[in-house]
């Protein structure tokens, strides 16, 4: 793998998977702040602090672990659809893993941009849930069927935003927001409207 793919693997994964404290000490006392009202709504007379403490510490653990396991899934898939690609497209120079921002989530899509033989195609796999490992995959070059309109950086979030026609209807992803993997991508939407 060359360095760049390296590059836009690792910010593609810490742009989808960041482990926050801040999540964690806020799910903790949403989690603490429900028990002592349930505790307090149902036990009045019998309020104990040991059990909303108890309930805290159990959210603690479950926001933690629930965390940790999407990103190693997170991780197997994201290796899956990159040797997915390459099994299809042998000649392929760069893989960028597809994104997508629902409110202040970051997930990622399952589908991806890869250029082979200097074009740009994305390839959309059909991935069963509960898998890795898509089934098979469909690949639109870019053209009449898949082009891009507009871009623009999330203030928020380390991604950058993609407008898009897919099949005649707007379609719109997010990449890792890295110079050099941006440029890439929207040079061929430069070079498509020079063409217009």
């Amino acid at each position: 793998m060359t360095e760049l793919q390296n590059k836009v693997f690792a910010g593609s994964l810490g742009a989808v998977n960041k482990m926050s404290a801040v999540k964690l000490l806020v799910n903790t006392l949403i989690y603490g702040l429900i028990a002592a009202i349930l505790v307090y709504v149902v036990a009045t007379d019998s309020f104990d602090w040991m059990d909303v403490l108890l309930v805290a510490a159990f959210g603690f653990i479950y926001s933690f672990f629930h965390d940790f396991f999407r990103i190693r899934a997170t991780k197997k898939m994201l290796a899956a659809h990159h040797a997915y690609v390459l099994s299809k497209h042998p000649k392929t120079e760069l893989y960028v893993p597809m994104l997508d921002k629902l409110g202040n989530t970051i997930l990622l899509k399952r589908a991806g941009l890869f250029v082979e033989n200097g074009k740009l195609a994305m390839e959309a796999f059909n991935q069963p849930a509960f898998t890795s490992r898509p089934k098979d995959s469909i690949t639109i070059g870019y053209g009449p069927d898949f082009r891009i309109t507009d871009a623009f950086d999330d203030v928020k979030k380390p991604i950058t935003v993609f407008k898009a026609v897919l099949m005649n209807n707007p379609y719109q992803f997010a990449i890792w927001k890295d110079e050099e993997t941006v440029a890439a991508i929207r040079a061929f939407w430069i070079a498509d409207r020079k063409d217009e």
